[in-house]
């Protein structure tokens, strides 16, 4: 039977073996009831998924019964040929993840050179006649003028020549 497993991100279609839940359920001793409390079902909207009379049933559900078994959710539910798929999508996840981790760390360093740039310390190394008496942008303003300043003078004698 054909179940439409659905969650709030996607839809996957699984081929669900109802006589391994009951059968699982039965091995272990565990009456309708309780697996219906276990899980957060009532007895007979359990019964239904047992009986294969519901056609959807929520990703969480399904989870919560491969728990309450012991039996892995794949075992328990055979996810028709999608094992590549899902083996696909787990490396692109890490590779992802791994690429996420690279980012936060790009973005650290550049907070870090930008909060160097910024510093008095940096300022009064790029500035060596720093004032820390004037603001910080006068003091910037100060060295450009400087530099303006031995421009115009390189300038005027390279013109004289």
């Amino acid at each position: 039977m054909t179940l439409l497993i659905n969650s709030k991100f996607c839809y996957k279609f699984v081929i669900m073996e109802m006589k391994k839940i009951k059968e699982a359920r039965i091995k272990k001793g565990i009456s309708q009831t309780a697996m219906a409390n276990e899980i957060g079902l009532s007895q007979p909207g359990y019964a239904n998924i047992e009986n294969g009379e519901t056609k959807n049933i929520p990703l969480l559900v399904a989870v919560k019964i491969s728990k309450v078994l012991g039996i892995g959710f794949n075992e328990l539910y055979d996810i028709d040929g999608d094992s590549q798929k899902i083996d696909g999508l787990n490396k692109e996840i890490k590779a992802l993840h791994k690429r996420v981790i690279e980012l936060e760390d790009n973005v650290r360093d550049k907070k870090l050179i930008i909060d160097l740039i910024f510093s008095d310390d940096f300022i009064s190394v790029l500035v060596p006649d720093y004032d820390s008496t004037k603001s910080r942008d006068q003091n910037i303003i100060n060295k450009i003028m400087k530099i303006q300043k031995s421009w115009e003078d390189f300038e005027n004698e390279n013109v004289k020549k």
